[in-house]
């Protein structure tokens, strides 16, 4: 199979968006979602919130959704449509997007309860990233939800000190805004 991926950015209005957030929905749980018009309002009003489509000559195969902050870059999701899963797309569209820029990149990884989880690790892995032995919570992408247990993993170095306060400071509210914007809310009445 000849891999030429390009990612390619899509907006809400386009017919592209259907297929992916048809690939989006059935690619992770509801809890590790965001609502579709909270997705729509990042795309549309967020400029450093990127929504891409992973192409294979015009077929849309995959997403792509990522930040990018003055510091890092943080990859939020990261996935293939099913019947192009293990075919080496991962490792294409990520060993493209590493060396795009200097900054140092950030993604959230499950705890390796299982093979498939342990599986992910070591993709990342392979690709250069650590994995870092901090505790961390994920805040939920809904309001009322309860938080998830995850690791960061992070390229090309462990995450410094310095790193990790500025993406829990400057970069979470903004990423989990929903969540951030609830709890003022309530801190307010």
């Amino acid at each position: 199979m000849s891999l030429d991926i390009k990612r390619i950015p899509i907006q809400p209005n386009s017919s592209d968006f259907e297929e992916i957030w048809d690939i989006y929905i059935n690619s992770f749980p509801e809890e590790e979602r965001r609502h579709r018009d909270a997705q729509e309002n990042l795309i549309k009003e967020i400029p450093y919130y990127h929504c891409e489509g992973l192409f294979d000559s015009k077929k849309i195969i995959g997403l792509f959704f990522w930040w990018d902050f003055p510091m890092t870059r943080f990859i939020e999701h990261f996935a293939t449509h099913t019947e192009y899963r293990n075919k080496g797309i991962g490792k294409v569209v990520m060993n493209d997007f590493m060396p795009e820029k200097d900054t140092p990149i950030i993604l959230e990884v499950e705890l390796p309860e299982d093979e498939l989880q342990q599986r992910r690790i070591k993709f990342y892995q392979r690709l250069g990233f650590h994995i870092n032995a901090i505790e961390y919570l994920q805040a939920p992408y809904r309001v009322g939800e309860p938080f998830s247990s995850l690791l960061l993993a992070s390229y090309p170095t462990p995450l410094t000190p310095s790193l990790s306060s500025y993406f829990a400071s400057d970069c979470l509210p903004i990423i989990y805004l929903e969540h951030y914007h609830s709890i003022r809310q309530r801190n307010r009445e």
